[in-house]
């Protein structure tokens, strides 16, 4: 798929290039004289003036033709202009609602994200927490440990003292 820029530009270029020729003036049709049947000498015989007017006809109605074929091709111009434009209207439509899908799921993900990170927090304050209880009974526990290793060596050397002279009588 093109990439939203490109096709911007491209519709640029088209909807200026449809306005001009929108914009560009039609040709316009250059009177001729009619022809006056009364101006004409009375010499001149009836026959000449029907041909000369149906000559003056066939110039008018070719002029006419040929007006109407160059209207003709810039209607057909211009529709295929506006159908060109249409189409690149839809595009743009096209990428912006994958770009509005593409927003949304983006958005959803940093919701899930945000919302990790705060448990996360959560759970390593707690962690820390533990740890510093666990470090507590750590030296506790080595406490106790160290005054039952006394007591034990205590034991051991008074039952020492009273079993050595007991066995050496």
């Amino acid at each position: 798929m093109q990439s939203l820029n490109a096709v911007a530009s491209e519709f640029q270029v088209l909807s200026r290039a449809a306005l001009e020729k929108m914009n560009t003036p039609l040709p316009v049709q250059q009177k001729q004289e009619a022809y006056n049947p009364f101006a004409a000498d009375e010499d001149d015989s009836h026959a000449e003036d029907q041909s000369l007017m149906e000559s003056e006809r066939r110039e008018q109605l070719r002029q006419i033709e040929e007006q109407r074929k160059f209207n003709d091709s810039l209607i057909t111009e211009r529709e295929e202009g506006i159908k060109m434009l249409e189409t690149k209207v839809l595009e743009v439509n096209d990428i912006f609602r994958d770009l509005s899908t593409l927003v949304q799921e983006q958005g959803v993900m940093i919701d899930n994200i945000e919302s990790n990170i705060e448990v996360s927090l959560e759970r390593t304050t707690k962690g820390v927490g533990e740890l510093e209880q666990a470090q507590k009974y750590a030296k506790k526990s080595t406490k106790k440990l160290w005054c039952l290793l006394i007591l034990a060596l205590g034991f051991l050397v008074v039952a020492i003292i009273i079993v050595i002279p007991a066995v050496l009588l």
